[in-house]
């Protein structure tokens, strides 16, 4: 784990973080281990990585981490990772946005405390905003529809943001086709 959190080879933390990710499909014992050997804020620091291999590989590892595991959670939302999370989804590549935001989900799994900070820290805007300028770039914007779905099903009151958010983007795409019908009509008079 030392060698995680200090070795100045970004390849050499990749590996390592793969081996981890191994470790994390086992039982909880297993997981807790790695928290109390501090894997965490080595992982937290990936987020802010010189590449997106590492940015990747550091949200797909905390999302493991987070998935079933409260103790796991509190202890990544204790070392700043959701600020980090949320930044790499609004200014990360699709594959990083799409791991920021699996791993924020899993972070608030069933944590209402946690889900009400991710929350406060501006996530159902940043999801908005991706799945907003996701769905004008055409990409697959699944991911985080069922991120949004997800916060929805723990707090209701969350639940009336994401229909809005989804209104919203049905109005958005409804234009862009009326947009492009009337576009198509006049190319061809």
């Amino acid at each position: 784990m030392e060698l995680l959190r200090n070795d100045p080879d970004e390849d050499r933390r990749r590996t390592y973080s793969g081996t981890l990710q191994i470790f994390t499909h086992c039982n909880d014992a297993i997981k807790a281990a790695a928290v109390t050997a501090t894997v965490i804020p080595p992982l937290v620091a990936m987020l802010c990585g010189s590449s997106d291999e590492a940015r990747e590989a550091g949200a797909e590892l905390l999302g493991l981490l987070a998935a079933d595991n409260d103790a796991n959670r509190t202890a990544i939302a204790k070392t700043g990772a959701i600020p980090l999370l949320l930044e790499l989804l609004l200014g990360g590549s699709e594959k990083s946005g799409e791991l920021a935001a699996w791993a924020l989900m899993h972070l608030a799994g069933g944590n209402h405390s946690l889900l009400a900070d991710i929350v406060e820290a501006g996530a159902l805007q940043a999801l908005v905003e991706r799945l907003r300028s996701g769905a004008e770039a055409g990409r697959d914007v699944q991911t985080i529809v069922r991120v949004l779905r997800s916060f929805a099903w723990l707090d209701i009151t969350i639940a009336a943001d994401v229909v809005a958010a989804s209104t919203l983007l049905v109005e958005h795409a409804a234009a862009r086709r009326r947009g492009g019908a009337q576009g198509a009509g006049r190319g061809g008079a």
